[in-house]
Parts: structure tokens; C-alpha cells; sequence
């Protein structure tokens, strides 16, 4: 996937991890961030 603005730099170091059970995960904000993005 191509992003436009990524949200990091281009030579962040990349970590890949082998996740051993079926997991989820999510993207959690806070109340700051939703007011600056016009949610609040």
C-alpha cells in the first residue's frame, strides 16, 4: 500500500513479529486527537 503523507519516516526501522494465536488489534485515540480531526 502507497501512502501519500505515511504516518512514519522513511528510514523508520521496520520490526516484523510471528504472532503465535489469532489476534486482533485496534486503533485507539484519544479525545485530543478526535477534537483535532473535527469529530468533537
Amino acid at each position: 500500500m502507497k501512502y501519500d503523507n505515511p504516518p512514519y519516516s522513511p528510514k523508520s526501522v521496520v520490526q516484523e513479529i510471528e504472532l503465535i494465536e489469532d489476534t486482533t488489534f485496534v486503533r485507539v485515540y484519544d479525545a485530543m486527537y478526535l477534537a483535532n480531526m473535527g469529530a468533537g
